[in-house]
């Protein structure tokens, strides 16, 4: 019998002392299994099967086809009216048992399917947690798409695992191919359901597989996942393959393991894609052509494409129309590039292929012919949206070393292209004389970051008067000490520094000092109704570095109340990723922080910014205002500004305010607060700091 120790589980003992309990005469009842052995007795533990001979009855049930039970009772003197009413009572004591021992056995079952699901889960959760843990812009940096295929396929033990990009027209496999590998047919079915469902699919049976169109005997069963992107090339699937022969069906474990691999594959396709376009971003390229240089560097060379008035497009025209523009210009790019060129997006409208036996001539000029192809195409291109570029065009040349000298060499030869108002293309040369500029560019390059490392930028501050009732409000502004130490205005590096994009650092640097100096002077104790603003550049909002910085500094900020910040954008600033920078400007103001649009007037996008970014301050350009008080026309636009910003609820901000005629001409306007030399210069933050925290000593306040 293979029941002994669940039957045992089952209260032997109390089921035969029921029968002493129904019939006292009984002095003692074993219960023995199918081979004589005995399992339990109402004597107690330790009690031993007695000769057949001491037993009054012995009566054998069997309650199911798989179990025999022996009843030996004695009793006290003889059967007599026992006889006939025993035997049936000790039939239902047997049947009892054998409910009981049924549903030990299936509690015991249960708990062994549990077990399973529960190191199964467990599994599923320990990797899940490993591949959340990592962030999208550090995966590309320890995996490759091959290696997570190939791990995959080992992990699970299957036959074939595979990743599949179709718009892309990449695959990367790994395990059995040839006459193992699933149908071409049956893949290309797969890739239509996942990618339009955007669910996860398990073949186990042919059922299954008609659900989802495939007919005929599948020689696999399979599982496929989507691998999700806002961007059509860039959706994939991610697929294992088991031959039927082998037995096994695939379970609800896998299919979410396998989901959790086709997220590791979407961090890795995100972090080394531009979603936007759906060509490789600048690490990838960066990464291929290093081999390429390294493997024959003599043919190597590098087409540096700059989109010209990608701004002004999108001002004029909407984020959806400048989307489409640079969608068609890199499909564009990626078709015509071969085997041997990888396509890339370096920033917001840079675009490089670097290649391997390019004709870079006959190619950029095809570029250049094919765009006016697409501008004629008013499906794409509005009529007055047409757009151009400018070609850089670098072959090899002994002085370029690394992919950042190509990288740099493309940039400036674009950038004399587009100087050049009758070509499109420059052929780099290191004996142009505008690599003059470039040096100077790297010079003062070298000084930004020698000040970011030995800290030898400095905070001053202007503080602005509120003509109306409101509370103080100060600007922070950045300058740069000097080898002499004299004090200077960053407008000499800020160039450079946005060029090689630097100024996330420098604006990283300087929220952090003035939170810095806020929290030493206490400035939430002693002026809770300050407010403080500083400059953010445009690279800066569209950065996702910056934007993970900023919302994490001010989850941790105790140096002031969050709604004591204000962050000031300006209008003519390039941002990069609009999407990217309203999400960031939405969540900071979550977190009580507030923006201002900046220079508000001196570009043509002034009113298309505030329908689309949430401000809270609008800052009238000082190009307006400083003659409002001997220019009519100036004088009438600052009132319309100010008068858009009272409607939409914002508070206004004057700059250039030099003397007292403007500043009360402004009052008369309505406009909230002035700003300028009249007012106050710039002075160093931490003098103005101090003043406000003696001040508050004084009246006691902050104590």
């Amino acid at each position: 019998m293979s029941y002994v120790r669940q039957l045992k589980q089952c209260g032997l003992p109390a089921h035969l002392k029921l029968v002493q309990v129904a019939y006292p005469d009984v002095v003692r009842v074993d219960l023995l299994d199918d081979t004589g052995k005995l399992l339990a007795s109402s004597a107690g533990k330790g009690a031993k099967v007695l000769p057949a001979s001491d037993y009054s009855l012995t009566h054998t049930v069997s309650p199911n086809e798989k179990l025999d039970l022996t009843f030996c009772v004695r009793v006290r003197g003889t059967l007599g009216d026992l006889a006939p009413r025993l035997p049936g009572y000790l039939d239902n004591i047997g049947a009892q048992i054998a409910a009981e021992l049924t549903l030990r056995l299936e509690l015991d079952e249960m708990a062994e399917e549990l077990g399973e699901r529960y190191e199964e889960l467990n599994l599923v959760y320990k990797i899940k947690q490993s591949v959340d843990a990592v962030s999208d812009d550090r995966v590309a940096m320890t995996l490759s798409l091959q290696q997570l295929v190939d791990d995959c396929a080992t992990f699970l033990n299957v036959d074939v695992a595979a990743l599949i990009m179709p718009g892309k027209q990449l695959a990367v496999a790994s395990g059995v191919v040839g006459d193992d590998e699933p149908d071409s047919g049956i893949i290309e079915t797969l890739q239509n359901a996942v990618i339009s469902s955007g669910q996860a699919i398990v073949i186990n049976k042919p059922e299954d597989a008609k659900r989802i169109g495939i007919e005929g005997q599948l020689e696999h069963i399979l599982i496929c996942a989507p691998i999700p992107s806002p961007n059509p090339r860039l959706r994939g699937l991610f697929v294992i393959a088991q031959q039927k022969c082998k037995g096994r069906e695939f379970s609800n474990s896998d299919r979410q393991l396998v989901e959790i691999q086709a997220e590791m594959a979407r961090k890795i396709i995100k972090q080394r894609y531009d979603t936007a376009t759906g060509l490789v971003g600048q690490g990838e390229l960066i990464s291929r052509f290093e081999a390429m240089l390294q493997e024959d560097k003599a043919r190597c060379s590098l087409l540096f494409f700059h989109f010209n008035h990608l701004k002004l497009i999108t001002d004029s025209f909407g984020y959806e129309v400048a989307g489409r523009l640079l969608s068609a210009f890199a499909e564009m790019l990626d078709d015509y590039a071969g085997e041997e060129c990888v396509v890339a997006r370096i920033n917001h409208d840079e675009f490089v292929i670097a290649a391997r036996g390019l004709d870079t001539k006959a190619a950029a000029e095809s570029v250049l012919q094919r765009i006016e192809d697409i501008n004629e195409n008013r499906h794409i291109v509005p009529a007055g949206a047409e757009f151009s570029v400018n070609v850089g065009s670098v072959c090899d040349d002994s002085s370029l070393e690394s992919v950042s000298d190509w990288l740099t060499a493309g940039e400036f030869a674009a950038s004399l292209a587009k100087d050049n108002s009758f070509e499109r293309l420059h052929v780099y040369s290191p004996d142009d004389s505008q690599l003059q500029k470039r040096d100077s560019d790297v010079f003062w390059l070298q000084n930004v970051k020698t000040a970011l490392m030995n800290r030898d930028f400095r905070l001053y501050c202007q503080p602005m008067e509120a003509l109306s009732d409101g509370p103080p409000h100060y600007e922070v502004l950045l300058r740069v000490i000097d080898d002499d130490g004299r004090v200077m205005s960053p407008a000499k590096f800020i160039e450079a520094a946005e060029r090689y994009d630097l100024i996330p650092n420098i604006d990283q640097w300087v929220v952090e000092e003035m939170l810095s100096l806020l929290a030493q002077y206490k400035i939430a104790d002693v002026s809770p109704e300050s407010v403080w603003s500083v400059n953010l550049s445009g690279k800066s909002i569209g950065s996702r570095d910056f934007h993970h910085y900023l919302l994490d500094v001010l989850n941790k900020n105790s140096a002031c109340n969050n709604r004591q910040l204000c962050f000031e954008l300006t209008e003519t600033a390039e941002i990069g990723e609009m999407e990217s920078a309203l999400k960031l400007i939405t969540e900071v103001k979550a977190l009580g922080a507030a923006f201002s649009l900046d220079d508000f007037g001196c570009g043509l996008s002034s009113f298309s910014y505030l329908k689309e970014i949430p401000v809270d301050y609008l800052k009238i350009d000082g190009s307006f205002v400083k003659d409002i008080d001997s220019n009519g026309v100036n004088r009438s636009m600052v009132k319309a500004m100010a008068s858009v910003g009272k409607v939409m609820g914002l508070h206004t901000i004057a700059e250039f305010v030099e003397t007292g005629a403007v500043r009360d001409l402004l009052k008369d306007i309505g406009v909230d607060y002035a700003q300028g030399y009249f007012v106050a210069k710039p002075v160093p933050l931490d003098g103005v700091l101090k003043d406000i925290q003696s001040a508050a000593a004084k009246t006691g306040r902050g104590r």
